[in-house]
């Protein structure tokens, strides 16, 4: 299982390269399937959904996993038994989501998110 407190009080472990909690939390989720043998794989897609909107629909969606917002634009939404998890990033008016794990889990999550909101295909720099 999952246990965000356990990886922040272990001082034994040397993460090369972590700038901030996100990169740590990715990390140790990665260490956790390469030692469970399990393949992981990464889908993402863009969105049309600011952070109201956005916050509203997965903290509902999601809400049996484990929820870690690491700041207004950013966080984690993990399945505690599996450790496929989906990175997000709020933009203005747009949503990244990442998702990673398995394949299917993967696949079915782009799907999902897609199917509740409008796909982001182009962009104004």
């Amino acid at each position: 299982m999952f246990n965000l407190k356990e990886i922040m009080d272990n001082k034994e472990n040397i993460f090369l390269g972590v700038s901030d909690v996100e990169d740590l939390i990715t990390s140790k989720i990665m260490q956790e399937r390469i030692a469970a043998d399990r393949t992981t794989v990464q889908r993402e897609t863009t969105v049309l959904a600011n952070r109201d909107t956005w916050k509203k629909w997965a903290e509902v969606a999601f809400a049996e996993n484990l929820f870690v917002q690491t700041n207004s634009s950013t966080g984690f939404i993990v399945e505690r038994e599996t450790h496929n998890f989906i990175k997000f990033d709020v933009n203005s008016n747009s949503t990244t989501v990442r998702a990673f794990g398995d394949a299917d889990y993967a696949d079915d999550i782009i799907e999902i998110v897609e199917s509740q909101f409008d796909i982001v295909t182009s962009y104004i720099e």
